[in-house]
């Protein structure tokens, strides 16, 4: 039968066709999908939240259904260079790009050597920044990524290679990796939010995906900004989550915003994984504190 999945598109003709390729000429398990058409799209969420297939397909219009399941979901473009699935492709062609983008959007974050951490905070001048900097320095073979609201503008030349990793990484060119110095301890220091804005969680997914199998770094650690993050579900990606505080009332208000937001969609799992806590304001306890979190 293959890998279940469930399509749905205004244009009807289309999908008909499309799974007329894919479920007869291309029958027998022998594309490794099987497709479902649905008559609309409330249908298919049914479907999906039923486990009754395993992927999603849909038009750019029903772009909100991938907020409210957990299952892969990828867009039907109209144009090319969108982030999503070229509608107007050959049938091997979208078949082809489902497979491969499938493995990344399946494959657990924690089986490559790698731990990915993030550090973000709903509060400014909690520490973040420090912390996640701590991390790195206290284990050398890490990467720092900078996902920060406000960075110190890179050189001309450094900043032409962030708009070229941006660029390769929203879409999904592996060879990104190939870019990174074998002793970088950084990555996309200097850039600006608004870039950063522009890459979605399935982006920073399939960056984490590459950098886990394609390096040895013992920690990957983000140092995500609440500006400069374009979705909560970017933490999805993570294996530990770590959320700077701070003691006052508005540092408890905003807290609350930030928890009752993790609370939609897929977010509660991240529950698990995340640790609030104060920043220690000297170097060596910080260091120590670290130490025992991670070692």
């Amino acid at each position: 039968m293959g890998l279940r999945v469930g399509i749905f598109d205004t244009d009807s003709l289309y999908m008909q066709r499309l799974m007329a390729y894919v479920n007869d000429v291309k029958g027998h398990g022998e594309s490794g999908f099987t497709f479902y058409g649905y008559s609309s799209a409330e249908q298919l969420k049914q479907s999906a939240l039923s486990n009754e297939i395993d992927m999603l397909l849909i038009p750019e219009e029903c772009r909100e259904l991938v907020g409210e399941i957990t299952l892969p979901a990828f867009i039907l473009t109209t144009g090319r260079g969108k982030g999503g699935v070229f509608k107007y492709s050959r049938a091997d062609q979208i078949l082809n790009e489902l497979k491969g983008r499938f493995v990344h959007e399946k494959q657990e974050v924690v089986t490559g050597q790698s731990m990915v951490i993030g550090v973000c905070s709903p509060l400014g001048r909690s520490g973040k920044t420090r912390l996640a900097k701590g991390i790195c320095n206290c284990f050398k073979d890490s990467l720092y990524i900078a996902f920060g609201d406000y960075q110190t503008r890179g050189t001309d030349e450094e900043m032409l290679m962030i708009d070229r990793l941006l660029f390769m990484i929203a879409g999904r060119d592996e060879s990104f990796c190939n870019h990174i110095k074998p002793d970088a301890g950084e990555l996309l220091k200097g850039a600006e939010h608004l870039e950063l804005r522009q890459l979605s969680w399935e982006d920073v997914a399939f960056m984490i995906s590459v950098l886990k199998e394609r390096t040895n770094y013992r920690y990957i650690v983000f140092d995500l900004g609440t500006g400069a993050m374009s979705d909560l579900k970017v933490l999805l990606g993570c294996d530990r989550i770590f959320v700077t505080t701070l003691q006052d009332e508005y540092a408890y208000e905003r807290l609350d915003v930030f928890k009752k937001q993790l609370s939609y969609g897929p977010l509660p799992a991240l529950n698990s994984k995340i640790k609030y806590m104060q920043v220690a304001q000297d170097d060596t306890s910080l260091a120590a504190w670290i130490r025992r979190e991670l070692a």
